[in-house]
């Protein structure tokens, strides 16, 4: 047996020895984990397997102290802060290792009020001191009461190690409709509460919404080597040091996709030339028809890649499979044939050449063995400050790019609607140079802060995405949670995260996780004496 299963059943012969005094049962803290992470995913479940008598496991009331360890609030958590900082400290060996990603999103909720047991309602949006001196001023100068709005959204901060091993979500506020200001205001209250704790934030991830951009451009730029403001001063740091912008990559090679695949098809919204030459969506569409009836396909297209629904269209995995090299390889063989009347050419083989290149230097492996590397140098880890792809990426990839806008631009008799349809979108191209610009920024200040390698797969949200997976998974029938039971099951999920494993099955690819025995002490609620 493996150390886990040694470690299980012997836990389950020690209760089932002292069925008669269930209390004197001191279980393993691997064993709470577990308990708490089937207890979190279906609480019908483990009362079953517990009262069946199938499973020894502890009560429930004994697990409400380990999920309850702390009060459930919005806002900044200080008190997962307070044990990660503990954490930290035992497990930081080296000075690159205290350099983190801070990703954010939202994650819509359940609009629903509810009544604690201390008798708060829980379920309104909580503004910032500023914020509701401001509404409470608007409010009197108008003779009406102020409005407590019931939060739509949550918007979540989580902490990424980038050469460690560390995902912690630190911040959780509710929100109705988020504002560029109101984004800076808790972005930046974040990373001060990071930086006082010597977690020095290096980057800041997130997908590529208009609020967002707005949050960008409300820095001052500290980078001169792009026309957007891909990096800004850390004015939370001690020293004088970078804070780099990054927008998700698979977000963004998603919105190129969706691009592509309206230029001729779909929504017919844009007409994309390069060059004299067509690069058209209805080549993937014949790619696909003339080979459905190969039984050897070397491309993975099916009706799915093809047919785009509001659904498919944020699937990371159909969007990677589209703009692939196998999908070229697929172009190149069909060139000659009179079926595609001359839809496939250089433009378009280039077109999808670049943006696949472009997400691997982004993607990383995701692959402990080393396999895919041998077959794909650009998906291994950053060594070198001279590294070719760091060229790759800002001459070849924004090259391409820029010179297609730059063409699209002076083209001569076309109105400026139908200039912006012949290339991706303005916001596409403004992601683009953000994140290439933020994204090698940022590797090359930690290989100069020592680093051995940078494993491009912790610049982007996937961590991020696993934990709106869970939250939904947790929630059984209902996938939109209430804001009360996404801070607590939060809690609840920072006392057994060793236990919880991603979903196989979603929008990110997870890792390959062996569950170790982590005998380390669970935080608990300490009990009031009577």
């Amino acid at each position: 047996m493996s150390d886990l299963q040694k470690m299980f059943w012997g836990d389950q012969l020690k209760a089932i020895l002292r069925q008669n005094n269930p209390r004197s049962v001191r279980w393993c803290p691997m064993m709470i984990k577990i308990a708490l992470h089937i207890q979190m995913q279906s609480p019908s479940a483990y009362k079953y397997l517990r009262e069946s008598g199938i499973l020894q496991l502890p009560s429930q009331r004994r697990l409400f102290d380990f999920t309850h360890f702390t009060e459930a609030k919005d806002g900044i958590q200080d008190t997962l802060l307070n044990l990660l900082e503990k954490k930290l400290e035992k497990k930081i060996s080296a000075t690159h290792e205290r350099y983190f990603n801070v990703l954010f999103d939202e994650m819509t909720i359940h609009q629903n009020l509810v009544v604690t047991r201390n008798g708060d309602i829980v379920g309104f949006t909580s503004p910032t001191k500023v914020g509701k001196s401001v509404a409470l001023l608007e409010a009197h100068l108008e003779g009406r009461e102020m409005k407590r709005d019931k939060a739509k959204k949550v918007l979540v901060f989580m902490l990424q190690g980038i050469t460690i091993d560390i995902h912690e979500v630190v911040a959780v506020y509710p929100t109705t409709e988020l504002n560029a200001q109101q984004l800076f205001t808790r972005a930046w209250d974040v990373i001060y509460n990071l930086e006082i704790r010597d977690m020095r934030v290096l980057s800041l991830i997130f997908d590529g919404a208009s609020c967002n951009k707005k949050f960008i451009m409300m820095h001052f730029k500290y980078g001169s080597s792009s026309d957007f403001v891909y990096s800004t001063r850390n004015v939370a740091a001690t020293e004088e040091r970078p804070l780099f912008f990054i927008v998700d990559p698979p977000h963004l090679l998603k919105t190129i996709r969706n691009c592509f695949s309206n230029s001729y098809g779909h929504k017919h919204t844009r007409n994309m030339w390069k060059n004299g030459q067509k690069i058209s969506w209805e080549a993937i569409e014949m790619l696909h028809s003339v080979s459905v009836a190969e039984k050897y396909k070397i491309h993975k297209l099916n009706q799915a890649h093809v047919r785009l629904t509001p659904f498919s269209r944020m699937n990371v995995k159909l969007a990677t499979q589209t703009m692939s090299a196998s999908v070229v390889q697929a172009l190149v063989s069909y060139e000659q044939d009179s079926r595609f009347n001359g839809l496939i050419n250089s433009e378009l083989k280039n077109f999808n050449l670049i943006v696949t290149t472009f997400f691997d230097c982004l993607n990383g492996s995701n692959d402990p063995d080393g396999k895919r590397n041998k077959r794909n140098s650009h998906l291994q880890p950053y060594y070198s400050l001279q590294d070719e792809r760091f060229k790759i990426l800002k001459q070849d990839v924004l090259g391409f790019f820029q010179e297609w806008h730059d063409d699209a631009e002076q083209e001569v008799g076309l109105s400026k609607e139908a200039k912006e349809r012949r290339t991706i979108s303005d916001q596409s191209y403004q992601s683009l140079h953000i994140t290439i610009y933020g994204f090698c920024g940022a590797v090359q200040y930690l290989l100069c802060k020592g680093a051995p390698s940078v494993d491009a797969k912790t610049f982007n949200q996937d961590k991020l995405e696993q934990y709106f997976g869970l939250m939904k998974m947790a929630g059984g029938a209902s996938n939109n949670p209430t804001k009360h039971a996404v801070i607590q099951k939060t809690i609840a999920y920072t006392a057994q995260k060793a236990c919880a494993l991603p979903k196989k099955k979603g929008n990110t690819m997870a890792e390959r996780k062996h569950l170790i025995v982590d005998q380390e002490a669970l935080p608990v609620r300490s009990r009031s004496k009577k």
